[in-house]
């Protein structure tokens, strides 16, 4: 609610110790939490904040993180989820305005997006249950004070077209209103698939003017429809080749995705006035101390309705041909989730304080039900042909799946920091949880754990930020050991050192100035589980690995060229990942698809003007990202070559209309985006041509 609230606050005292960010656009750092609820734990950790509206040509989610510090995007389900490999771990629970993200075959749309915040290893603390790696956080666009309406149209190779409608309307003096249309279609390449994918974004915001009021109200609803089928890849042939140019799946495959999400989200604060001044006076025009106290509260519901077929290919056989693969399937998800927090602030010169406590719960249970048949049929790797598969000739057999998955968590932080130089964290979570499987939902998973986070933050000098911080995180695991007991849960532990040119001292925006971020940082992962020796239906949850990091990122903001101004950006990451205790015989160090370097590079800068003022200047920017190779498998036997994938674009204005016109792949090279086995790997985005218009009206 970042923006709803943003301009009817008062503004609270500036002595706050600076947070470990790269900078982003003031836009997207306001739009990412609600005002004066952003999380502690940025003033300690390695943490970046993009800006979707910097990528105007984006489609999805994957495509505004691609240059993100130690992070990957991954294709799932056949490119129908949103997943990310971040410091060498999955990242699959994402956070949307302060609620678990939808879970189940769902795509992000970039128009619903004001902000993305990507987190370098576990926050248990913050998020409960979640990946060892980092997390994700979102955040929605929200109603605005000022009427806007504007509209943008794309074009582009493989039959692309993309509209976007944007209308901001303030109703009444506390009521406004938001609606965003995003419709999209297109064809794969390879493979000529449906890329098909509608989505409606309504929100509706109220606000008290009484600064003693009750505070801002928000619902939101959301409305997908997403056509494009199921992308099952290609394949590795025997030799260890990519089978560049194939997509094994049937264009008659039928896609129909139905997700509905609807939101609440209300926040109050009061201003409970300085030390030694009554509560009832709000001016904020002085440096001395000020408490606030606030409570924020967030409830939400998803359903995802699926009714599909899939026509594909399974795997190789020992002859060289391809097994195929069919299923129907329905799918009913269903999530619920509820989020209160309560927080005491105080700000001033001497000393500041954080003071948070909170409790959330989340549901969600997965009913699935279809027939299937695998090696029914076979497929030529060369000339596949899907046009002879006949399902009233195979034999189907039924496939069953149900999962229901209870989540229930109270925490507390705490943030204290002193004369603007010294800050230190505490934090500590209780998680409950409880899942269940199968036609009987018998359970699989029951348990209490507590997961905790320490950090220290100085800045020795104006600009100098130094850090340190010890977090831990929770995953859950399936299954019961020899004596009947359920598994403990995966846990994991990051140390992490970061040391921050920042530019809370130093102003990003004054040419000349550069940023720069550089983190060291250790994950351990116990808790694997592994097949009991001693009983094969049980299992033992002693595996373990480590992954070793260290990031560097910086951004450079240039002086004038030919009238206008530059800016760099870079980063650079490098990861060692041991394993300390196997899970197999035969896994070795690097889990599938974790690259042991990679780096990006972006410069952009203004060429000129097309014409006298008031057009603004044409802009042009290229983008390089680069990967090292990595392994396939866990056994760390198939590798994948490395890959420097470069982009490029060009922007201005004429009269109304920005225009933007991109290149993805400028060089055209065959990569692979991620390969989940040999015989499952899907291809990178080939050489595409985007062109963007935009306009208010």
């Amino acid at each position: 609610m970042a923006a709803c609230a943003a301009d009817e606050l008062p503004a609270a005292p500036t002595a706050t110790l600076p947070r470990v960010e790269i900078p982003a656009s003031r836009a997207a750092s306001a739009a990412i939490d609600p005002p004066g609820w952003a999380s502690p734990a940025t003033a300690a950790r390695a943490t970046t904040v993009l800006d979707p509206a910097e990528s105007p040509t984006a489609d999805r989610l994957a495509d505004l993180l691609r240059g993100a510090p130690g992070l990957q995007p991954v294709v799932s389900d056949g490119g129908l989820s949103t997943q990310f490999n971040l410091r060498g771990f999955i990242v699959t629970r994402l956070q949307y305005d302060g609620l678990p993200e939808v879970t189940r075959l769902f795509t992000r749309d970039p128009s619903t997006l004001a902000a993305v915040r990507v987190q370098g290893g576990p926050s248990g603390v913050d998020s409960g249950l979640g990946s060892p790696g980092g997390s994700v956080t979102l955040a929605a666009p929200t109603p605005g004070p000022l009427a806007r309406r504007t509209v943008s149209l794309q074009g582009g190779s493989s039959a692309w077209r993309r509209g976007v409608l944007d209308l901001n309307q303030p109703l009444t003096e506390s009521w406004r209103a938001r609606l965003i249309v995003a419709a999209q279609d297109g064809r794969s390449d390879p493979g000529r698939q449906v890329l098909a994918r509608d989505n409606l974004l309504a929100s509706l915001a109220w606000h008290d003017p009484d600064a003693d009021g009750l505070g801002m109200l928000r619902v939101d609803s959301e409305v997908q429809h997403n056509h494009q089928p199921y992308l099952f890849g290609t394949v590795m042939s025997q030799t260890g080749a990519v089978r560049y140019g194939q997509l094994y799946a049937s264009p008659d495959q039928r896609s129909d995705r139905r997700t509905t999400r609807q939101a609440l989200h209300w926040q109050v604060d009061r201003w409970l006035g300085r030390d030694g001044q009554d509560s009832t006076s709000h001016d904020s025009t002085s440096q001395d101390s000020m408490w606030q106290a606030g409570l924020r509260l967030d409830l939400g519901r998803a359903r995802v309705l699926r009714d599909e077929t899939l026509i594909g290919a399974w795997a190789q056989r020992s002859d060289g041909l391809l097994d195929g693969y069919y299923t129907r399937l329905h799918d009913d998800h269903l999530q619920r989730a509820g989020r209160l927090e309560g927080r005491l602030t105080r700000t001033g010169d001497a000393w500041q304080l954080d003071s948070r406590i909170g409790t959330e719960t989340a549901h969600r249970l997965t009913r699935f039900s279809g027939v299937q048949n695998i090696g029914g049929y076979q497929i030529d790797p060369q000339q596949p042909d899907f046009s002879q598969v006949d399902p009233a000739r195979l034999t189907l057999g039924p496939r069953l799946k149900r999962q229901d998955d209870h989540e229930r968590s109270r925490w507390l932080r705490q943030s204290v920091g002193w004369s603007n130089a010294v800050m230190l964290q505490a934090g500590l979570r209780e998680v409950r949880h409880d899942s269940r499987a199968g036609i009987g939902l018998a359970t699989t998973s029951r348990g209490r754990d507590t997961v905790q986070e320490w950090a220290v933050a100085t800045q020795p000098q104006p600009g100098w930020l130094w850090s340190a911080s010890r977090s831990q995180g929770l995953e859950l695991n399936a299954g019961l050991t020899r004596s009947g007991d359920f598994l403990p849960p995966q846990r994991s532990l990051q140390h992490e050192l970061a040391l921050a040119l920042h530019p809370g001292a130093i102003d990003p925006m004054r040419p000349g100035t550069p940023w720069l971020r550089l983190a060291l940082f250790r994950i351990d992962l116990s808790g694997l589980p592994r097949p009991d020796p001693a009983d094969r239906t049980a299992f033992i949850a002693d595996g373990a690995r480590r992954v070793d990091g260290f990031e560097a990122v910086t951004d450079w903001q240039g002086g004038a060229w030919q009238g206008g101004a530059w800016q760099l950006q870079g980063q650079l990451g490098l990861l060692r990942a041991r394993t300390l205790t196997p899970v197999s015989p035969t896994q070795r160090d690097w889990p599938g698809n974790t690259s042991r370097r990679s780096a990006a590079l972006r410069l952009q800068g203004d060429l000129g003007r097309l014409q006298a003022e008031p057009a603004t200047p044409l802009q042009a920017w290229v983008q390089g990202v680069a990967r090292s190779s990595a392994y396939v498998d866990a056994a760390n036997t198939v590798r994948l070559p490395g890959s420097v994938i470069t982009d490029a674009g060009l922007s201005g204005r004429v009269e109304r209309w920005r225009w933007s016109l991109a290149i993805r792949n400028l060089f055209d090279l065959d990569h692979v985006a991620h390969a989940a086995s040999v015989d499952e790997v899907y291809q990178g985005t080939p050489r595409q041509l985007r062109l963007v218009l935009a306009s208010p009206w």
